[in-house]
């Protein structure tokens, strides 16, 4: 390890310290029940997720471009061949995120990014329990939770940064180092180094470009290289978070002056502080391989196919969101040419939901069946200043005039257990490539809690490849 000066401390950020407290509590093995049940559960979903994300485009891209990085340790998800930590981290974030499918806190993804970065400091397995495994990741989880709490807190992000790279290299750098069983200090340091990596656009969410599902591969490398840094002794920005030049000034769209004294940031970042709230219980895990704002409008479009016959051939559609879902980037996009655009276009989501009685990964993919473009121009999307995050209301105008409607709150049911998990991620089974071990891999992770070591799961994901993918 390097010489290390003494790291300059600030006094008082606020939101370091909650996180630095909360990982301490995990190291304690404070850990609420439903809390690790959860943790199981958002592990198997991110795997699997990953799995049946190996052959999409994505996925091929990433691949593409470390190119032939030598031979390495660390599992790949779909590909027979283990690699460095650096391009684990990274082509495992892209295919977990490649289908859209992935876990959801706010509008930060953090599976994508912290479970990868997990795989990638795990290599083999052999140096570490399935506890530190599930702890690791709770820690990662919940530094996402806090800071994002304390951003929402100072007025939001600024338009144009998308979530999960802004806090995803810090929610990762947390992650591997509370895995090393660093020490307060290290955990202090990788907060900041991960912070100073922050960045990345929602442009390419509105243009349907290949760059957003990349975002959180390129995110769970830096957060892994941050975690490297404060490991080897780098010295971090203090005041990382809250100062001047910090996370939430940069960020965030406060009044000049209003960080340093915005006690709702305080607040909402010692707010993540036990017993009470644990970030990752409010996490959701998505249904359906779409956008996050988009599952709700699917469910509703799905549950009126499902109790009014020929709805396909309906005059109208309208669909109510909340306005910050209308204006997100890409959710209003009428016309879509290729995958990235569908999943995004609430319009073309409900509209293959009505048409098909699905919404699949392959029914999403353009092209679309004859009718499913007529169909999504004739929808609609109405902003509701009075509805709540994440929820949706779908009135369809048949042919005859009646008017049908659906409201669904999506996070109802969306919050899983791990055995809810097991059973949502098998029906991903014809996704995942031939010869994945979906019982063998639910039952690595279901053992973790007791697990002397990660080899198991590991080993299990290994077998899980599919040789087209390389």
């Amino acid at each position: 390890m390097l010489t290390r000066a003494a790291p300059p401390r600030s006094p008082a950020d606020a939101v370091v310290d909650a996180v630095a407290a909360r990982v301490a509590d995990i190291r304690r093995e404070f850990l609420p029940p439903d809390v690790g049940d959860r943790a199981q559960a958002l592990l198997l979903h991110a795997l699997v997720v990953g799995l049946a994300g190996a052959r999409t485009r994505s996925a091929a891209l990433a691949r593409a471009a470390v190119g032939d990085a030598g031979p390495g340790r660390c599992t790949v998800l779909g590909v027979a061949e283990p690699a460095v930590p650096t391009v684990a981290a990274f082509v495992n974030g892209a295919v977990m995120h490649a289908r859209v499918q992935e876990d959801t806190l706010g509008t930060a993804h953090p599976g994508p990014v912290v479970v990868s970065a997990l795989l990638a400091a795990l290599a083999d397995g052999a140096r570490h329990t399935g506890p530190e495994l599930l702890a690791a990741l709770v820690a990662g989880y919940e530094t996402i939770g806090a800071l994002g709490g304390a951003i929402d807190a100072a007025g939001g992000l600024r338009p144009g940064l998308r979530a999960t790279s802004v806090l995803g290299p810090a929610g990762a750098a947390v992650a591997v180092t509370a895995l090393a069983g660093a020490d307060d200090a290290t955990v202090r340091q990788a907060i900041a180094h991960g912070v100073t990596l922050a960045g990345g656009l929602t442009q390419g969410l509105a243009t349907g470009s290949d760059d957003w599902p990349l975002q959180a591969g390129w995110a769970a490398m830096s957060g892994l290289l941050a975690a490297g840094t404060a490991q080897a002794g780098g010295v971090g920005a203090a005041s990382a978070v809250e100062g001047p030049h910090g996370l939430l000034r940069a960020c965030t769209v406060a009044p000049p002056g209003a960080v340093e004294t915005s006690e709702g940031a305080t607040r909402r970042a010692r707010g993540a502080a036990p017993p009470d709230v644990w970030w990752l219980r409010e996490t959701t895990s998505k249904d359906f391989p779409v956008a996050a704002f988009n599952q709700a409008p699917v469910l509703a479009a799905l549950q009126l196919r499902a109790a009014v016959p020929g709805l396909a051939s309906c005059r109208a559609i309208t669909v109510e969101l909340a306005p910050a879902h209308v204006a997100y980037p890409g959710i209003d996009r009428d016309r879509v040419h290729a995958l990235p655009e569908a999943l995004m276009s609430t319009r073309h989501c409900v509209a293959v939901a009505l048409a098909e009685g699905h919404a699949g990964h392959a029914t999403l993919t353009p092209p679309f069946r004859p009718g499913v473009e007529a169909l999504a121009d004739r929808v609609r999307l109405d902003p509701d200043p009075g509805r709540r995050q994440c929820s949706a209301r779908v009135t369809v105008t048949d042919a005859e005039g009646c008017r049908h409607h659906a409201d669904v709150d999506w996070r109802d049911g969306a919050r899983w257990s791990f055995a809810q998990a097991v059973e949502r991620c098998s029906e991903l089974r014809a996704d995942v490539p031939p010869g994945t071990d979906l019982d063998g891999l639910a039952a690595a992770v279901r053992d973790l809690p007791w697990a002397s070591t990660c080899g198991p799961l590991v080993r299990v994901l290994g077998t899980s490849s599919d040789r087209r993918a390389t």
